[in-house]
C-alpha cells in the first residue's frame, strides 16, 4: 500500500474508533489486560524485524517589541531494522535508515534554511559497529559518510546535526532506552479512554485487532523529550520545557494505537498520533518576547514481523 494512502487510512480508522467510543466499560478492562499482555510478551522475543515510519511538522512564531522570529520544520523518517536480542548486551542489529528534513528559521529579517537527506546502513555485531551511506545537507556539512563499510564514528554520529537527529545510539541499544515501544502499563493507566477492537489491515497480508487509546499530552511527557530543543534548551531558550508542555496539554491530544493478532494476541504494530498547539504569553517567555505560537503534529507507525527468525547480514561486511 502507498505510504500516503496507508497513513490516511490509519488516521481515518483512529478517528472512527475515538468518535465511536462508548466510554468506560468492561470492554475497556478487557482491552487493558489484552494490550498489556501483548506488550509484556515482547520481552520474550529473541529476534524480530521492525519497520518504523514517522512524519512530523512543526511551526513556531514569536514576537516582541521590535523583534520577531519564526521556525518551521518537516521531517520524514523510515527505518527498517533486524534485531537479535538473545544476548541483550551483545545484540546483533542491522539497520537501514532514510531521513529527510527541511526547515527554515527567520530572525531579524534574516532567513536561514536547513535541509538534509540521509541514507544510512548500520550493522552492530561482535562488539563492533559499522556504517555506510550518503549525506546531503544544506548548509553543507564538513563530514561525509563512508561509501563502504567502515567503523562507526561515534563523535560525528552525536555532533553532526543530520546524524544526531537520528538518535542512532537509541536504535543500537546503547543508551539503555527502549527504542520502539512505549511503557504500556503507564500509558494504559493514563488513558482517558480505550476503544476497539476493530479489524485493521496492518500490511497487505496481515490483519489485526486495532485498539486506540486517547491520552493527555501532560501524562506522557517522555513523548516530547528532545522535540523542541531550539525553544527550550540553552542560553537562547524562549520558554521552559515544563511550561511549554503544560500549554500544549491544554489543547492537544495524543492517540495511541495497538494492533494485535486476532488469534494469538501478539503485538503486530504500534501507532502514535500527536496533534498539539500552544499560545504562550509573556509571563512564561524570555525577554524580549511577548507572545509565541506553536503547532506540532506527528504520525508514527511501527510494524513488527519475523519474530524469532534469523537475522540476515549484508554480504559485503568486512571480515573479522
Amino acid at each position: 500500500m502507498d505510504r500516503r494512502l496507508y497513513r490516511l487510512t490509519l488516521l481515518v480508522m483512529l478517528a472512527l474508533l475515538v468518535l465511536g467510543g462508548a466510554g468506560l466499560s468492561q470492554a475497556q478492562d478487557d482491552a487493558h489486560a489484552r494490550i498489556l499482555d501483548a506488550y509484556r510478551a515482547v520481552e520474550e522475543w529473541q529476534s524480530y524485524r521492525v519497520q518504523l515510519d514517522e512524519t512530523s511538522d512543526y511551526a513556531m512564531t514569536a514576537q516582541g517589541q521590535q523583534v520577531a522570529t519564526w521556525q518551521r520544520r518537516e521531517r520524514d523518517l523510515v527505518l527498517n531494522g533486524q534485531y537479535d536480542v538473545t544476548d541483550q548486551e551483545n545484540a546483533l542489529i542491522v539497520l537501514d535508515v532514510r531521513s529527510r528534513v527541511s526547515g527554515s528559521t527567520e530572525e531579524g529579517g534574516t532567513q536561514t534554511p536547513t535541509a538534509w537527506d540521509v541514507d544510512l546502513s548500520v550493522v552492530r555485531m561482535d562488539d563492533a559497529t559499522f556504517w555506510q551511506g550518503q549525506l546531503d545537507a544544506e548548509p553543507d556539512e564538513a563530514f561525509s559518510l563512508p561509501e563502504t563499510w567502515s567503523p562507526l564514528a561515534h563523535a560525528e554520529a552525536d555532533e553532526v546535526p543530520a546524524l544526531a537527529d537520528l538518535r542512532l545510539s537509541r536504535y543500537l541499544l546503547e543508551d539503555g532506552a527502549e527504542p520502539f515501544l512505549i511503557d504500556a502499563e503507564a500509558w494504559l493507566g493514563a488513558a482517558e479512554s480505550i476503544e476497539g477492537p476493530r479489524s485493521f489491515n496492518v500490511t497487505r497480508t496481515t490483519t489485526g485487532d486495532l485498539y486506540v487509546a486517547t491520552l493527555n499530552p501532560a501524562d506522557v511527557p517522555e513523548l516530547f523529550e528532545g522535540r523542541f530543543p531550539a525553544l527550550t534548551e540553552g542560553q537562547s531558550a524562549l520558554v521552559g520545557g515544563e511550561d511549554l508542555l503544560q500549554q500544549l496539554a491544554e489543547t492537544g491530544t495524543v492517540l495511541w494505537g495497538a494492533a494485535l493478532d486476532p488469534e494469538t494476541s501478539a503485538l503486530l504494530a504500534q501507532f502514535i498520533q500527536i496533534d498539539v498547539e500552544a499560545e504562550v504569553g509573556s509571563s512564561l517567555l524570555q525577554s524580549p518576547y511577548g507572545t509565541m505560537s506553536l503547532a506540532f503534529s506527528s504520525n508514527q507507525t511501527i510494524v513488527f514481523s519475523a519474530i524469532n527468525e534469523q537475522v540476515s547480514l549484508p554480504g559485503d561486511l568486512p571480515q573479522s
